[in-house]
């Protein structure tokens, strides 16, 4: 599992794989040739294992890069990432109990109260 430290370490602390001519170029070609190369990258970010089929359809995966780098941040990534491990909708998990406590009052993440989203608003929540 990533740490925010570690994380941190390899991408920075802002901007997570800012968009680039070069990757928008690079990456759908280098993805076509080694998807696993991608799932990789993208299971070291979220955690997940990259031969767990269900969460990934290999033949998309040029379309999806084609698009990425569309710039995020670091903790944006990082928080992503916890949703998908835990499979929550919550808040972003500082590391530690303490961390926690400080931020929340609390030892963990809240979750999100998705009771209190206007039912009117049309919302799509993909995971």
């Amino acid at each position: 599992m990533w740490h925010r430290p570690e994380a941190e370490v390899i991408f920075g602390e802002r901007a997570f794989l800012p968009s680039t001519d070069a990757l928008r170029r690079l990456l759908p070609a280098a993805c076509a040739r080694s998807p696993w190369a991608c799932e990789s990258v993208v299971c070291m970010v979220t955690g997940c294992e990259p031969s767990d089929q269900a969460l990934y359809n290999r033949t998309r995966w040029p379309v999806y890069v084609s698009h990425y780098p569309s710039g995020t941040s670091v903790r944006n990534m990082l928080h992503w990432g916890q949703s998908v491990r835990k499979g929550t909708m919550s808040m972003y998990d500082y590391g530690s109990e303490a961390a926690n406590m400080d931020e929340y009052g609390q030892p963990s993440p809240p979750a999100y109260n998705l009771s209190s989203i206007d039912p009117t608003v049309r919302i799509a929540m993909l995971r």
